[in-house]
């Protein structure tokens, strides 16, 4: 999995830190993205070894691992969650506005957006830095475990809303943008007194690769929220909730390693531009 995300992140910063990709905003969202993605791998493939090496014996070494690195693994996300929502909110203005949408203004608005992205991110998140604790397993001699409690209960409610806020929000944006990318066919049509069932057809092969985009990250982002919400009030975890859990967190990680699939993919302008730079660098010929 982490192999996996590695290449295909690799591919996607090659994509779009292309001169054309970068002449709009989502070129922009797109690249950095595709890095944080990149961090979030490298820093939960150490976090992985270390589990696996270690089991987390060694105090000092465990305390670094549960703060740092939880913290990282719950800030970088978030940063790709909001940068993603914005991908779509550009490219749902890229089709409302059409010939009239303006590639330098977004270009400047993605350079603005993006640090307040990451401030947001951080401010929002670091409370959990210092919430993490080291507890010791009663079943496993010298086993310890990464855990987040809070002394304050109202510190632990605004830890919650904060979570499924960066959850839902981002998740309510994607899914409008399909939405209204499709509704604007209905609005065409009208418009130009066609078929709309023909308009929408249209539609949807000319913006394919804008509407496939919101829709998958909707899918990916749908079992973390449904977790989120279904175990925030469980005082008592069982242990079948348990694999639940895992599960959630392991498929939380998919959309840092997916940004090739769901962008460039089906985007035939950034495979052509990817398709351009390996065979400039690898001689390598594509169909």
């Amino acid at each position: 999995m982490i192999i996996t995300g590695f290449i295909l992140n690799t591919l996607s910063i090659i994509t779009f830190y292309q001169p054309k990709c970068g002449e709009v905003g989502c070129g922009i969202y797109l690249l950095i993205t595709s890095i944080i993605g990149q961090l979030s791998l490298v820093v939960f493939g150490i976090k992985f070894l270390y589990l696996l090496l270690t089991q987390m014996n060694n105090l000092s070494t465990a305390r670094m691992n549960c703060t740092v690195m939880e913290f990282l693994l719950k800030f970088l996300p978030t940063i790709t969650h909001w940068i993603n929502a914005f991908v779509s909110i550009e490219r749902t203005s890229m089709v409302l506005s059409g010939l009239k949408f303006k590639k330098k203004s977004s270009k400047t608005a993605a350079k603005i957006i993006i640090p307040l992205i990451v401030t947001f991110s951080f401010i929002t998140t670091i409370h959990s830095l210092f919430n993490y604790h080291i507890i010791n397993d009663p079943r496993i001699n010298g086993r310890t475990w990464c855990v987040i409690t809070f002394r304050n209960k109202y510190l632990e409610m605004y830890n919650s809303i904060i979570n499924i806020m960066h959850l839902v929000t981002p998740f309510t944006i994607n899914l409008s943008s399909a939405f209204i990318i499709v509704h604007s066919s209905k609005i065409k049509s009208i418009a130009i007194h066609s078929n709309y069932i023909s308009t929408l057809h249209q539609q949807i092969n000319a913006y394919k690769h804008l509407i496939i985009s919101p829709i998958v990250l909707v899918l990916l982002t749908l079992p973390t929220l449904i977790f989120a919400f279904l175990f925030t009030c469980i005082t008592e975890i069982k242990s079948w909730q348990n694999y639940l859990i895992i599960i959630g967190y392991f498929i939380s990680f998919i959309p840092q390693m997916a940004t090739f699939l769901i962008y460039v993919l089906p985007s035939t302008t950034y495979m052509d531009e990817l398709k351009h730079v390996l065979h400039n660098v690898f001689k390598i010929h594509f169909f």
